[in-house]
């Protein structure tokens, strides 16, 4: 400002020595150098950008701050706050390659931010930033590991199959997937319900993959489940409704793949008959047999019957098997009429009395 003063007072001084129109073009000449000498960045208002060299980013925009290790020539706190949330580009998305940032690029970044820039009272050409320079930026995501989700789901599955038969499965993944990014969050696996039924086999499991508690992916995992037990095979051809006993079977080991229904235990051989007919060598399950019930079609019972406070006893003969509580028909033997009792645990028909 100094010399800017000395000039001008030196100008002005040979104004008053000069013509009218000397003295006008004199003083344009004045006010066009003082405009361009305040319109020019002074020396020391360089902006040196000092670059990152990788970065990963939980933004979809990448700005300025997240790629810059120093903002140098910046002392306003509020103008360095607006630059380090200058807008560049667009991130990249999650699971696609890194993009590369240079200072070419940085600089066409710049000047279509002209308009921003000046808001600040700050030009493009201010900024400097080493020619060599560039960053890789990359999204910030959330690995899923397979071997992890795997873990999951076959615990998943193992502990849904012990629920219906305990056992020591054999669970083997099948699943051809490999690792893979989502969008960067909190991570949580969520297992639906179990729909295949069989208790062996090729079984899938499905697996929500929750990002923040949102739904982001769904992942099929089959698996292959063997189980290899001591399990009874009849011994020989078993009629409907005979009932069944350990003379009745064999125990074999086997390895079972394709099993729907529980196997049927050694300790739950008794009291038990075949409900359909069971052919030599057939593996006993829980569904190829039945209690023997507390009373059967055709046998002649004792029946109840309470009247008025009065116990009457006499004998009716069954119409149908009859369990501990079932409602079943009887027909008295002296009255031959029919009655509906229900069983009780002594094998005896208590007559329901409808008064």
């Amino acid at each position: 400002m100094d010399m800017i003063t000395q000039y001008a007072t030196r100008t002005m001084h040979y104004i008053s020595r000069i013509t009218h129109t000397q003295r006008l073009l004199t003083l344009s000449l004045v006010v066009v150098f003082g405009s361009l000498s305040f319109c020019q960045p002074s020396i020391g208002s360089t902006i040196e950008l000092v670059l990152l060299k990788e970065v990963e980013i939980d933004n979809e925009m990448v700005y300025l701050g997240d790629i810059t290790a120093e903002i140098n020539g910046v002392t306003d706190a509020s103008q360095r706050q607006a630059l380090q949330s200058l807008k560049l580009k667009r991130a990249p998305l999650s699971g696609r390659p890194p993009i590369t940032i240079d200072a070419v690029t940085i600089g066409t970044y710049l000047r279509s931010a002209r308009s921003v820039l000046r808001k600040m009272a700050l030009e493009p050409n201010q900024f400097k930033v080493d020619p060599s320079a560039r960053v890789v930026v990359k999204r910030k995501v959330s690995h899923i590991s397979v071997e992890s989700l795997i873990q999951f789901a076959a615990g998943f599955l193992r502990e849904g199959l012990n629920q219906r038969f305990e056992a020591d499965y054999e669970i083997e993944a099948q699943t051809p997937i490999s690792d893979f990014d989502l969008p960067h969050g909190v991570v949580r696996f969520s297992p639906r319900t179990l729909r295949d039924r069989f208790l062996t086999g090729d079984i899938s499991t499905y697996v929500d993959i929750l990002i923040n508690e949102q739904k982001s992916k769904t992942v099929v995992l089959p698996f292959s489940v063997t189980l290899t037990m001591d399990v009874l095979v009849s011994r020989k051809a078993i009629g409907r409704h005979d009932p069944i006993t350990i003379d009745d079977v064999n125990v074999e080991q086997r390895t079972l793949n394709r099993l729907r229904v529980p196997p049927l235990l050694l300790d739950e051989l008794q009291n038990v008959r075949a409900n359909r007919g069971i052919s030599k060598g057939t593996l006993l399950t829980k569904e190829l047999v039945q209690p023997i019930p507390k009373i059967l079609s055709g046998s002649i019972v004792p029946i109840h019957v309470n009247l008025n406070g009065v116990s009457v006893i006499t004998r009716g003969v069954v119409l149908s098997d009859g369990y501990v509580g079932q409602k079943i028909n009887v027909i008295n033997q002296r009255s031959r009429k029919k009655l509906a009792g229900i069983v009780t645990p002594e094998g005896a028909v208590q007559i329901i009395v409808l008064h």
